[in-house]
């Protein structure tokens, strides 16, 4: 540890770690309920497991890990600045993560358009993006206000809480603030979102799960305030959930849970439109946030530990 903090191989040994653990526990609850027949669940109970597994392993687990590491509890999770961040910065999340999302859309489409050049491995992605969708489909789609009650507990308020403190908190912040000579703000949101797109697991979509965890993650840091990213994120999933209840149609619902390449005019058209106002946004976000003090805190402590070393002798 550096100042405190894991670095960066050690925290992607943890979120590896704690990943395993995940999917381990998530599959050991499935199992008790139903035997080797899982895919027999009904998508409710499979959402509720899946959900106590992000609790316990996401939530739960990185606190202990933070815990007994010393390490502060509102810096490791990023509420330093809750007391600075004020109601217009957390509304202007949400359309941040709505546009994130597009463009994200628009560069998943490049991507796959990139892919279809190398027939053999295009073919093996789609098959394996394929069996995801579809079972995020059959995990998404309620049939009745109290599966889409249950829905959106697990795929919106579960995700944004636990996936949150995880990634914008304990491993960006470890990553962050475990810097040398001072602290690596962007090499954390780099590191982190990519490790938060791999663990969703769909390689055709993986641009535009980079591009929603770049936004959330530049969310929490500027505003040190994790509830920023949580909203958005239960936001942009709860809307999903919405959207396909209320609608009913399969091929929207496809459209919204699935893996769908866009002709080239239209995946340009969407950028052109998408990315111009994402940025705006993200300028005018910029300039709401630049008052916060608590941003600051990460360099602070990195010049304290770097003063007590060099006055005791001690490699921190």
């Amino acid at each position: 540890m550096r100042n405190g903090y894991f670095g960066i191989i050690r925290s992607i040994a943890l979120f590896f770690m704690v990943a395993l653990a995940f999917n381990v526990l998530g599959g050991v609850i499935l199992v008790l309920f139903y035997g080797i027949n899982v895919q027999s669940g009904s998508p409710s109970v499979i959402i509720l497991a899946n959900s106590l597994a992000q609790i316990l392993m996401m939530l739960g687990l990185p606190i202990i890990i933070a815990r007994s590491s010393h390490q502060d509890f509102f810096a490791t999770f990023r509420l330093e600045g809750m007391s600075e961040t004020r109601l217009p910065v957390h509304l202007i999340g949400i359309p941040i993560i709505i546009l994130a999302q597009l463009a994200g859309q628009g560069f998943a489409s490049l991507w796959m358009m990139g892919l279809s050049y190398f027939p053999d491995l295009y073919s093996a992605l789609q098959s394996f993006q394929k069996t995801m969708d579809d079972l995020m489909s059959g995990l998404t789609t309620a049939h009745s206000p109290i599966e889409m009650t249950i829905l959106l507990f697990g795929v919106a308020i579960v995700p944004a809480f636990c996936e949150e403190s995880f990634f914008r908190g304990f491993i960006q912040t470890n990553i962050e603030r475990s810097g040398k000579g001072r602290s690596r703000p962007y090499a954390s949101l780099i590191i982190t979102s990519i490790l938060f797109a791999a663990l969703h697991m769909s390689p055709l979509e993986f641009p535009g799960l980079l591009a929603i965890g770049l936004a959330l993650g530049w969310l929490a840091y500027r505003t040190c305030d994790l509830r920023v990213s949580m909203l958005a994120h239960a936001f942009n999933n709860g809307a999903i959930v919405i959207a396909a209840y209320l609608i009913k149609d399969e091929k929207t619902i496809d459209s919204l849970t699935g893996t769908n390449p866009m002709p080239l005019g239209d995946t340009l058209a969407l950028l052109g439109v998408s990315l111009p106002i994402l940025f705006g946004l993200l300028y005018v976000f910029q300039k709401m946030t630049e008052p916060i003090q608590a941003r600051g805190n990460a360099d602070r402590v990195i010049e304290q530990y770097n003063l007590l070393s060099s006055e005791s002798g001690a490699d921190f």
